[in-house]
């Protein structure tokens, strides 16, 4: 089948060939998008908790610090009308799967121990990054 080629015709074909794309609207991020990624930058942490840890021979547990950043979040939750202990379990997940990490990483230092990190990471620089992800968002 052959299209008519009147000058109408021909404008309108190029006018919509050379014109630009109109840019796509991007809607910010929902708030599955914001826990995903919040919790991805927290994990992203671990290695650097892992090794200050490894270094200084601290225990990967640390009940006294892992109930102030709950008491925290349940603090926080409460002044922005979010039920308190629903933040806390959030939270109280992912300090559980942050130790996870770090858990695996000693077992493998342990195992492989030309893998433990040469340097020791500041533990002073790396808590309030994990504060700020945690709590102040």
């Amino acid at each position: 089948m052959r299209l008519p080629r009147t000058p109408l015709t021909l404008v309108l074909a190029a006018a919509l060939t050379l014109s630009p794309v109109p840019a796509v609207a991007v809607a910010p991020p929902s708030g599955l998008d914001a826990l995903v990624g919040l919790s991805a930058e927290r994990l992203a942490t671990a290695e650097a908790v892992a090794a200050a840890k490894w270094h200084t021979g601290a225990p990967v547990e640390d009940p006294a610090r892992e109930e102030a950043v709950l008491e925290s979040a349940r603090e926080q939750a409460a002044r922005s009308a979010t039920d308190p202990e629903r933040a806390a379990t959030v939270v109280r997940d992912q300090i559980e799967a942050h130790k996870t990490v770090q858990h695996a990483l000693h077992a493998r230092w342990t195992v492989l121990p030309g893998r433990a990190p040469a340097e020791e990471p500041d533990l002073g620089e790396v808590r309030p990054a994990l504060d700020r992800i945690t709590l102040d968002r």
